[in-house]
């Protein structure tokens, strides 16, 4: 298992405002809901704003195993975002009640102020 940290160089502020501040992009879980399936279509970008989640994988027995742990201020849905492959690479599940913004793959790139694409800016 791993805790997973925002990308060095990311300045979080910025993207926040710039792509993840619009308040009808929110979603809300319980503790124990699931954000994402493993194998689930998925071309959005969630970014933590409270609480945290759980992420696990399948193995071939179909036992799921603790994979990952992001709590506020990190990025989760970024193997099926970036990718292209836009499936959910592990289940994701709230460990506390938690909220986050989204984008998707439809989001228009906001210049920042060194002229950086999305995903360098990521």
């Amino acid at each position: 298992m791993k805790e997973q940290q925002p990308p060095a160089g990311t300045n979080l502020e910025w993207l926040r405002q710039a792509y993840f501040s619009n308040p009808s992009r929110r979603i809300t879980l319980k503790k124990g809901e699931l954000l994402l399936q493993q194998g689930q279509h998925n071309k959005r970008l969630f970014l933590i704003l409270k609480g945290s989640v759980v992420g696990y994988l399948e193995n071939e027995e179909g036992e799921n195993f603790e994979y990952f742990r992001s709590s506020a201020n990190m990025f989760v849905g970024v193997y099926s975002f970036f990718s292209g492959s836009y499936s959910s690479y592990a289940t994701i599940k709230a460990a506390e009640d938690a909220e986050f913004a989204w984008i998707d793959t439809r989001q228009p790139t906001v210049t920042d102020p060194d002229g950086k694409s999305f995903y360098e800016q990521f």
